[in-house]
């Protein structure tokens, strides 16, 4: 026996199914970059919320771990967090240079939201005791992973 057609069948369902799925799944999937890029854009802006003061539960960083013994001495400390610091926020010997005017236009971007106090000490050189009172009051959850090991913990 044969295989009876339906009346609404004919050679070319197949591939008309095969379009209609293609144009539903990048119907989909426009809606969705849409929905994405106006999340990203509505909930990423600079607001007093990324501005605010930080919460006051930190733990002081008074000891590292160096070869293997403590250190509470307060110039090995910063320079022990320094070091470490330094490998993980510099860029590669091999690394592209940064872009003059993007970089230009990220810091006018930056500063013209801040009030003449915080411009003048964004300028200001970085002092051994200001690292030191800063690495005082890190975080410890909020520390690059390596630090785990490297820092030594004052509780």
């Amino acid at each position: 026996m044969g295989c009876r057609l339906v009346w609404w069948w004919c050679s070319r369902a197949p591939a008309s199914r095969l379009a209609y799925d293609d144009a539903k799944a990048e119907h989909r999937h426009m809606a969705r970059d849409r929905q994405f890029d106006f999340h990203a854009n509505s909930n990423e802006r600079s607001t007093t919320h990324f501005f605010r003061r930080p919460l006051g539960t930190k733990v002081p960083i008074d000891r590292v771990n160096v070869n293997g013994a403590f250190s509470i001495d307060e110039p090995i400390v910063q320079a022990t967090l320094t070091d470490h610091w330094r490998t993980i926020m510099t860029a590669p010997a091999d690394a592209e240079p940064p872009d003059p005017r993007r970089r230009r236009a990220e810091i006018e971007t930056l500063t013209k939201h801040l009030n003449a106090h915080d411009r003048d000490n964004l300028d200001q050189p970085i002092m051994a005791i200001g690292l030191c009172e800063a690495m005082k009051t890190m975080r410890p959850t909020k520390s690059h992973v390596q630090t785990v090991g490297l820092l030594g913990s004052s509780r």
